[in-house]
């Protein structure tokens, strides 16, 4: 189902952030 709430989206948006921070390290562990 496509039914996404406001606050499911909220909830990913907040999250994007510390996904992005991890990723950062990620990529600074690799090189």
């Amino acid at each position: 189902g496509s039914d996404l709430s406001t606050r499911d989206l909220q909830k990913m948006v907040q999250a994007l952030p510390q996904y992005s921070e991890q990723i950062d390290k990620l990529t600074l562990h690799v090189d």
